[in-house]
């Protein structure tokens, strides 16, 4: 976006944010309530819409609603990171901690009192974690994350974010062998090349690769307010494809039993409830995510799956290393080959940081990778991963796979 709009847009969004806080200051709700569906209208990523959701929430008592619109006010964005966030109000993320911890506590107390939902009550010891991270109690915070990863499959998605929490803040409290316990950035991803797994026409398929995606009708816009310009293609191997996808689809297959006992390992510290180990029975989902342009992927987890792996098929600055690099703070033993340049780069993936990176502070250290086209990367499901903003006008393109158990009826 050109810099003189991009200044004017956020210009007339904090006016339309000053107009709708005076409107909800005044009881007028629902003018409030439009003003800010305008503003997401014209940007989707923007915060101060759910701030006042938040206090909207807590003024008449929806605590589960309260919660889940302050979470989103904390998911971090490129732009907030080292400044803090800018809202179009006078909120600070201790506000918001606060906030988290009233509704938390008061959605426990509710669900003491009658039939309890499980999911409600996960929601609130996340909430509590993550109140307490920001206001630095880390003995605290430690004991609500730990509560939350015994919950199981069932909250999976909440579990594996905890799980990237946990590693930062045991990282943040000096607990590095505690924080490898959650997370292994030494070991994941692991990353290969298509010429050492496809062979030497690795280009010509990239190519085919590329074209069968870019024309495929599954391919879509996605909206997410940690994310820009994304694409998504989703199910690629299902219905009718082309060769292209049919050969990844073998090649992803035997990646992948080529590197079981590996992810086997990692499993050992999951196999409780929280995470199963490798399933025997499962299907690979093929999945693309294209980003034309501009344009990041905010940090994410994949929760309905087992593990994960990207091709990547094109990158604007094909200047890149392949091999891994470490951010932030040195990883003991991490083996770093290609340590990034001073020079601009772009569509770099980095690995452990998680959807509350600003509210926390960071200090933690995660792994960054450049890729090029043909790196392979693969991880486990709950690692939270993301791109870099890219300020290149090419196509980012990676086309995926995730690992799906297939777990019998009950």
């Amino acid at each position: 976006m050109d810099p003189f709009i991009k200044q004017r847009l956020a210009q007339v969004i904090r006016q339309s944010m000053a107009q709708a806080d005076r409107a909800w200051q005044g009881g007028n709700i629902e003018a409030a309530k439009t003003l800010c569906d305008q503003i997401l209208a014209r940007d989707h990523t923007a915060v101060g819409p759910w701030v006042l959701a938040t206090k909207q929430a807590l003024a008449v008592g929806k605590w589960d609603t309260a919660l889940h619109s302050a979470l989103h006010v904390l998911k971090t964005r490129p732009e907030f990171e080292g400044s803090g966030f800018d809202a179009g109000l006078d909120v600070t993320y201790e506000e918001v901690a606060g906030w988290l911890d009233e509704a938390a506590e008061e959605l426990l107390t509710s669900l003491a009192a009658g039939p309890g939902d499980p999911q409600q009550q996960v929601l609130a010891w996340y909430s509590s974690g993550v109140a307490r991270h920001i206001q630095g109690d880390l003995d605290a915070a430690r004991d609500w994350y730990e509560k939350v990863t015994l919950a199981g499959m069932p909250a999976k998605y909440i579990v594996g974010n905890t799980i990237n929490l946990l590693h930062a803040l045991e990282h943040e409290a000096g607990n590095p062998d505690a924080a490898k316990r959650w997370l292994d950035l030494e070991t994941f991803p692991i990353a290969l090349h298509a010429r050492d797994v496809i062979g030497d026409d690795y280009l010509g398929f990239l190519d085919g690769l590329y074209d069968e995606v870019i024309s495929s009708p599954k391919l879509e816009a996605f909206q997410d307010m940690q994310s820009r310009n994304w694409n998504v293609a989703d199910k690629l191997n299902e219905d009718e494809y082309g060769s292209a996808i049919a050969r990844l689809e073998d090649v992803f297959s035997g990646v992948l039993r080529q590197h079981r006992p590996i992810f086997e390992r990692q499993a050992i510290h999951f196999v409780q409830e929280n995470f199963e180990a490798f399933p025997e029975s499962h299907r690979v989902q093929l999945f693309s995510a294209v980003v034309k342009g501009a344009g990041h992927v905010g940090p994410h987890v994949h929760s309905d799956c087992y593990l994960v792996g990207n091709l990547y098929v094109r990158v604007p600055d094909e200047q890149g290393t392949d091999v891994a690099a470490i951010e932030g703070a040195a990883i003991e033993g991490a083996a770093i080959e290609g340590a990034a340049s001073a020079a601009p780069r772009h569509a770099a993936i980095h690995y452990g940081k998680h959807l509350l990176h600003a509210a926390t502070g960071g200090g933690y250290p995660t792994r960054r990778i450049e890729p090029e086209p043909g790196t392979m990367l693969l991880w486990p499901a709950f690692y939270s991963h993301g791109t870099e903003p890219s300020l290149a006008e090419g196509v980012r393109m990676v086309v995926g796979f995730d690992v799906i158990p297939e777990r019998a009826a009950a």
